[in-house]
């Protein structure tokens, strides 16, 4: 049943992609961002990778990769956004709370992400490292 799940994540993004492929960098902004909220709302942090340009280098160790398996997320808040003049970054802080299936404490962490769109590949990438739970 698992594999169904992510053929049907896989297929939802490819599809999101290719939306997004025939809208206004503005609008692409909007659907990134939800849809970038979506898997971290829904605990799919390694799909949150995805929307990298590059690779993060601290969620490839064997030690994040199990701390992450144990992390739920409770809430995800926008605290404040902004567009750059040229319309080409976006920064937005967020506000995460979550908690640790060890625990069971619930924990906050303010997200600054900085997101730059690519006209080339007619797409929005987070640009700044993925969230640090601690």
């Amino acid at each position: 049943m698992r594999g169904v799940g992510i053929t049907t994540g896989i297929l939802a993004m490819a599809v999101l992609l290719t939306a997004c492929a025939t809208m206004d960098p503005e609008q692409q902004l909007g659907h990134t961002l939800r849809a970038y909220e979506r898997v971290v709302r829904w605990n799919d942090l390694q799909r949150a990778a995805s929307f990298r340009a590059e690779p993060d280098p601290d969620w490839g160790h064997a030690a994040v990769q199990k701390r992450l398996a144990g992390v739920r997320i409770s809430r995800y808040t926008v605290v404040e956004g902004h567009m750059s003049p040229d319309g080409r970054e976006f920064s937005q802080r967020v506000r995460i709370g979550y908690y640790s299936t060890d625990d069971v404490v619930e924990r906050t962490l303010i997200d600054p992400q900085r997101w730059e769109y690519v006209p080339d590949k007619q797409r929005w990438y987070l640009v700044s490292p993925l969230p640090r739970f601690p």
